[in-house]
């Protein structure tokens, strides 16, 4: 069994499992893209000159091979400009998804009803979605839930708060990922800090994840 890390911007931490590489696609050089890598425009870089470049640039790259997502792309109300902005850019980016047949990987922070509401149309009902880095409260992983969103974990897991280990036991096993994100923190790590915190084994979180990562990825 492989340990997944569903987010990673470190090579050496996605190579330590099975990993989804994130790159910003501005800085993809010659058209080189690793093997199970996700692209995106970050919502910080919505205000980018080159954004409708970038934009152009991912409707070809998505078709890669090797792009096993869209992402991570979403919406931050503390960087990246108005959320106005941030919901074109962002949506732009998820029609991409929609006609490459790929799931997209998300980064929220502070904007989960613009963001539900924005991906709710009925447009994107067949596009699979993941929050990555989850860190908010239990009633916003519910509803994320409720709407089919996969939710993955990082090594905040190792010393959580209250709330955060109670959103953790509302996800369903069957929607979970893992990852270390930029962290240089081991995934086995996280998985180790979540089998304590809903106790169970740990390799029961590898087979489900393992499940989890075919399924998202129509793999």
């Amino acid at each position: 069994m492989n340990y997944i890390n569903f987010h990673c911007h470190k090579p050496d931490s996605c190579n330590k499992g099975y990993g989804i590489y994130s790159l910003n696609v501005n800085d993809i050089v010659d058209e080189q893209i690793p093997e199970n890598s996700s692209i995106g425009i970050h919502p910080w870089q919505c205000q980018h000159p080159d954004v409708n470049d970038w934009l152009k640039q991912m409707d070809f790259l998505a078709q890669s091979p090797n792009v096993l997502a869209i992402g991570e792309i979403g919406l931050d109300r503390l960087r990246g400009g108005n959320l106005d902005l941030q919901t074109q850019i962002m949506l732009s980016q998820v029609e991409i998804a929609k006609n490459v047949n790929k799931p997209i990987i998300i980064h929220c922070v502070r904007a989960w009803s613009e963001l539900i509401k924005a991906l709710s149309k009925p447009d994107f009902q067949t596009v699979k979605k993941a929050i990555h880095g989850f860190r908010a409260k239990a009633d916003i992983a519910e509803q994320l839930i409720n709407q089919n969103y996969y939710i993955s974990f990082g090594s905040i897991l190792v010393d959580p708060t209250p709330e955060l280990a109670e959103s953790l036991t509302m996800v369903p096993l069957n929607r979970l990922f893992f990852e270390t994100d930029a962290s240089e923190m081991p995934i086995g790590e996280v998985y180790s800090a979540a089998s304590d915190i809903l106790d169970i084994p740990v390799e029961e979180l590898l087979q489900q994840t393992e499940k989890n990562f075919a399924e998202f990825f129509n793999k």
